[in-house]
């Protein structure tokens, strides 16, 4: 993203603005988030400090997050598709991971995953098949931890997301994100994208973190035994 986050709502708001999972998620104007994530629960507020959503941790094998309102309510479930080659994840409506209730999917269009510029599509149901388009597509570079959500191949900017402070997620295990979204784009629907991005790009480091501590401990405290 070459420009700061601040002048983002210069940018021309997508034409095609559309309800994805709620009327009551979108707004004329552009609205900023700031999204706070703590060992996978997040809470997500507007530019007011006032709390608009919640995220937290789903139970089963399969990583799962679930997005609640102000009042606690589901309004998606987040769930990894399980031996997905394009880190696929399905969002479904309220606490149902039922394909009927399937609201859209998130995958990688690009391979391999170690690029330094990573960019995913996303497919609104029921648009399916091996011809389909995307709905939406999402360029980021995390080397400057950021991201910017586009309206299907058009350059019509639907939000951008940066990351505040990459030291304070390994000194303290939280993250800060600041997310401005576009007039008449769905809020809910951009903090889905959000959480799902972070986790397929944090959990890595996450699980390499802890591979190398056990080896640290097998190497001076039980090899020499």
């Amino acid at each position: 993203m070459q420009q700061p986050l601040g002048t983002a709502s210069s940018a021309p708001p997508s034409p095609q603005g559309r309800v994805i999972v709620d009327q009551r998620f979108c707004s004329p104007n552009p609205v900023d988030l700031n999204m706070t994530s703590l060992v996978g629960n997040y809470i997500i507020k507007d530019g007011n400090e006032n709390r608009l959503f919640e995220v937290k941790r789903g139970s089963g094998f399969v990583p799962k997050r679930i997005l609640l309102d102000d009042s606690g309510s589901p309004i998606l479930t987040m769930k990894m598709k399980f031996w997905s080659y394009h880190n696929g994840w399905e969002v479904f409506r309220g606490d149902s991971t039922n394909e009927r209730d399937r609201i859209y999917t998130v995958k990688k269009s690009t391979l391999p995953r170690t690029q330094l510029k990573g960019k995913f599509d996303v497919f609104v149901d029921p648009n399916t098949g091996w011809w389909r388009t995307c709905d939406f597509r999402i360029k980021e570079r995390w080397l400057d931890r950021s991201c910017v959500v586009y309206s299907g191949e058009s350059d019509a900017i639907v939000a951008q997301m940066h990351q505040n402070d990459m030291m304070a997620r390994v000194l303290h295990g939280h993250t800060n994100y600041s997310v401005r979204i576009n007039p008449n784009a769905d809020h809910a629907f951009i903090a889905s994208l959000v959480v799902i991005l972070d986790w397929i790009h944090w959990t890595p480091k996450v699980a390499s973190f802890y591979i190398f501590i056990i080896c640290i401990l097998f190497y001076f405290f039980i090899a020499p035994c």
